[in-house]
């Protein structure tokens, strides 16, 4: 999905991302009839691969392919009596790394307590350096995975960021259980191998009545400490 992008042979790499579409232009001072551009894998394990030129005009060769891993390129044309030329234009093909996308889940929290019927806000956000294929919310108990739920919109796009709600009174849940969260992102790695995954958030599911016991806990300690500061801040006027 990047734009076309020229340069001149020399003043710069020619480098791309795998699977990029590449079209080197030759011109001659002299009419062309003929020519072959031989892609030599550096790892020295695959064969070379031969691609013939074509005319574009009567005195420039074309030749296209699809950039697949780091190479030497070779460059051999003819004029049209087929006599070649002195030197062999050698180039360098490099590979960009693709790297994977990253994505974040920013609420809930790391760890996070709920009843069955809760209703848990999420907050989540994903990036990539060309473009997201897909955000997906994974949910998963002991045993069992859910399937993936695309949180991302059906366009690609470098950066998503995504509000909702997660009804646990949907999924059935029991006291005891805990339910882990995490984001998975695909890009468009053409091996496959783009995906990230955010970090895991666990949510212990717990009864009403002990949400009820933690609640009151909370407003007790609370109340205490508010009876402690205006014991201490009378305290220290006195002392004053």
């Amino acid at each position: 999905q990047l734009p076309r992008r020229e340069l001149i042979v020399g003043s710069e790499d020619v480098a791309g991302f795998e699977n990029s579409s590449a079209e080197l232009f030759v011109t001659s001072n002299r009419p062309l009839g003929s020519g072959e551009l031989v892609i030599v894998p550096l790892n020295e394990t695959n064969p070379p691969q031969t691609v013939g030129g074509h005319r574009n005009g009567t005195q420039t060769l074309s030749f296209s392919w699809a950039m697949k891993e780091p190479a030497r390129i070779e460059v051999r044309v003819r004029d049209l009596q087929g006599t070649p030329t002195a030197d062999t234009l050698v180039l360098t093909q490099k590979i960009i790394p693709d790297m994977p996308p990253s994505v974040v889940l920013d609420e809930p929290a790391s760890f996070a307590l709920a009843t069955p019927h809760s209703i848990i806000p999420i907050s989540a956000s994903g990036s990539d350096d060309l473009g997201l294929r897909e955000v997906g919310l994974v949910r998963t108990l002991v045993g069992f995975r859910d399937r993936l739920k695309s949180i991302s919109p059906s366009l690609p796009v470098k950066q998503h960021h995504w509000d909702g709600k997660l009804d646990l009174g949907a999924l059935g849940l029991e006291p005891g259980q805990v339910l882990e969260l995490y984001l998975e992102a695909r890009d468009f790695n053409p091996s496959m191998m783009g995906i990230g995954s955010s970090e895991i958030v666990k949510i212990e599911i717990i009864s009403e009545l002990e949400y009820a016991t933690l609640l009151r806990n909370k407003i007790s300690i609370e109340e205490f400490l508010g009876r402690y500061e205006l014991v201490a801040d009378r305290l220290k006027a006195f002392m004053d």
